[in-house]
């Protein structure tokens, strides 16, 4: 079984990546799905998020806006928001992995901002960045996600940047064109390195 880390900053075009990987058969595992489904499933994320940061859960929800305020502007806690989140991510998609190993998967692709930083790249055989001009990136999460420009940017500015990216992984993707182009680069990797 071969698995890959696919990463890169909000509104690189991961997601166009994955749509096609995941159109060949691949078995894909998307830590942000995976980090939601726990906000909803796990008390034990939810108790340590309202310890670490006061006043973002109300009647067991976690406000996400609020929560976002608050780290994306200070990188401290942006930090420990990720040292939160990952213990519980990391350990889930571990068990994802080794079930999909049992389950006899030729393919898995795991989708996340943080790879590099966590133990999900040492499960990786190999680990693809998706890089995309910054301007692009923000009109792509502004859009996405409704967000105005001032947030957009503080997210982006909040993340790595692409050079970090080329640095550190095995594999990058340039999203420099259309989304055909796109996915046309994606369709060469997959083949190229499954």
């Amino acid at each position: 079984m071969k698995v890959f880390g696919v990463t890169g900053g909000s509104g690189s075009g991961k997601s166009t990546v994955i749509e096609v990987w995941r159109n060949f058969g691949a078995l894909i595992l998307n830590c942000d799905d995976i980090y939601h489904e726990l906000l909803h499933s796990e008390k034990r994320l939810i108790w340590e998020l309202e310890d670490a940061f006061p006043g973002v859960v109300s009647h067991g929800e976690l406000n996400r806006r609020r929560l976002g305020e608050l780290v994306f502007a200070d990188h401290s806690k942006l930090a420990r928001l990720n040292e939160i989140a990952h213990k519980y991510v990391v350990g889930r998609v571990k068990t994802e992995v080794s079930a999909a190993r049992r389950g006899g998967a030729d393919v898995v692709v795991i989708e996340a901002l943080y790879i590099i930083e966590t133990d999900i790249a040492s499960m990786c055989d190999a680990v693809v960045g998706v890089v995309a001009p910054l301007w692009k990136r923000v009109k792509r999460v502004m859009e996405r996600d409704g967000l105005d420009e001032e947030h957009a940017w503080a997210r982006l500015r909040a993340q790595m940047d692409d050079e970090y990216f080329i640095q550190n992984c095995d594999i990058i993707i340039e999203n420099n064109g259309t989304v055909e182009q796109l996915r046309e680069k994606a369709r060469d990797v997959y083949l190229n390195y499954r």
